[in-house]
């Protein structure tokens, strides 16, 4: 995380002087940055546990599951009351969309990114899938959430709305049969959540939480 104590110390020289600077700063690869920014703040550490699995069978009878194609990778995964009767599950997709930004609905996350978000869920929620015990032994399918984190400059976290798919969450249906076919929309302040950065933040987790289960 030296890299966000970098890039807070030029950002607050910068506000530390009322003087004129020509100054340029940035990265080609920020979206690798939010990732890392978010999953630290809000994810658990064991992550790779809740990967789905996939591998090749062919017909020359050999069968294949390297790691380069074997697991689908959700960015985040959020537990609050881990192992305990009312844990909850949430299943977050932090990739750099810029509708925060922009407020264009062709910058929200695409059909490829929803059926992602889904798949990870069901993963979660089949108890025959090998996810860690004190999480399997505490599984409640109706407390799998699933959520986009988008970059914005709003000071305050905001939940924007929700997507889905027809297949799991008929428009013409008030409410989905799993909590998890709503992938809410969140956006949060990129400068905010740099200046705040603490690994594993209670506090943030339990605001985000919350800000996911009132849009349901």
């Amino acid at each position: 995380m030296l890299l966000f104590k970098n890039m807070l110390d030029v950002i607050n020289y910068l506000d530390s002087s009322n003087e004129n600077k020509n100054f340029i700063y940035g990265t080609q690869n920020f979206h690798h940055i939010w990732e890392a920014l978010v999953d630290s703040v809000y994810g658990e550490k064991d992550k790779e546990k809740f990967y789905p699995k996939v591998y090749w069978k062919l017909k020359n009878g050999k069968s294949y599951s390297q790691d380069k194609f074997n697991s689908l990778r959700p960015d985040t995964i959020m537990i609050t009351n881990r192992g305990k009767p009312g844990q909850k599950i949430f299943v977050i997709d932090s990739k750099y969309y810029r509708y925060g930004a922009t407020k264009n609905p062709n910058h929200l996350p695409d059909s490829s990114s929803v059926v992602k978000q889904i798949a990870y869920a069901q993963y979660i929620e089949n108890t025959n899938n090998k996810i860690p015990d004190d999480v399997q032994k505490n599984l409640n399918p109706q407390k799998i959430y699933n959520a986009f984190i988008m970059p914005s400059d709003n000071q305050l976290p905001q939940n924007i709305g929700y997507s889905s798919a027809d297949y799991v969450f008929p428009q013409t249906d008030t409410e989905p049969v799993s909590s998890y076919s709503k992938i809410h929309g969140i956006l949060l302040d990129i400068k905010q959540l740099m200046f705040r950065h603490i690994p594993r933040d209670k506090e943030a987790i339990i605001t985000l939480s919350n800000l996911i289960e009132q849009g349901c």
